[in-house]
């Protein structure tokens, strides 16, 4: 069986930290332009939605609270809204694509990577 080639397009890109909406909108505009650029696979870095918080290392929650409900409040259910986005992108640019989340489950927030397919 001949070895088919395949384009990737790794997204080099800061998200609008804690803002899922405005970070999906960014997500959907770089998908199409890579697609565009000939990519059959497009993947973005880990916890991408809504941000990866670096801080989380320098804080505690019971002196940082507001940081960590944000996040909490802006992380991805699965399935859930933010998701129907990433696959509508990935359709709509007849593309994969591979983007890390913070997913939020109950109380507890996963650093998850989702996999769509066109």
């Amino acid at each position: 069986m001949p070895i088919s080639e395949v384009v990737a397009a790794a997204v080099q890109a800061a998200p609008v930290f804690l803002d899922c909406d405005a970070t999906l909108e960014k997500v959907t505009r770089l998908v199409k332009e890579a697609a565009a650029g000939g990519a059959g696979l497009v993947v973005f870095p880990e916890a991408f939605v809504p941000g990866y918080p670096d801080w989380v290392w320098r804080t505690t929650p019971w002196s940082d609270q507001a940081w960590y409900e944000r996040l909490y409040d802006q992380s991805v259910e699965v399935p859930g809204p933010a998701t129907e986005a990433l696959a509508a992108a990935a359709r709509e640019a007849s593309t994969y694509l591979s983007i890390g989340v913070n997913e939020r489950d109950g109380g507890t927030l996963y650093n998850t990577l989702l996999y769509f397919a066109p």
